[in-house]
């Protein structure tokens, strides 16, 4: 497995539950951190990166 594939599958499973601990925040009406919405911006971004090289490799 290379890397950019696994940096790919860690940043997804990352950006998956960070997206569940917020929606869970949003129902349960709680005030997510700043921190956290920094985090999960990081890891979206850095998630959209990696599938666009992927994408633009296999092209």
């Amino acid at each position: 497995m290379s890397r950019k594939k696994i940096i790919l599958l860690v940043s997804g499973i990352c950006n998956l539950l960070l997206g569940i601990v917020m929606l869970i925040a949003t129902i349960m009406d709680v005030a997510v951190s700043k921190p956290l919405h920094i985090i999960f911006s990081v890891v979206c971004m850095a998630n959209a990166v990696l599938i666009w090289m992927n994408f633009k490799n296999k092209k």
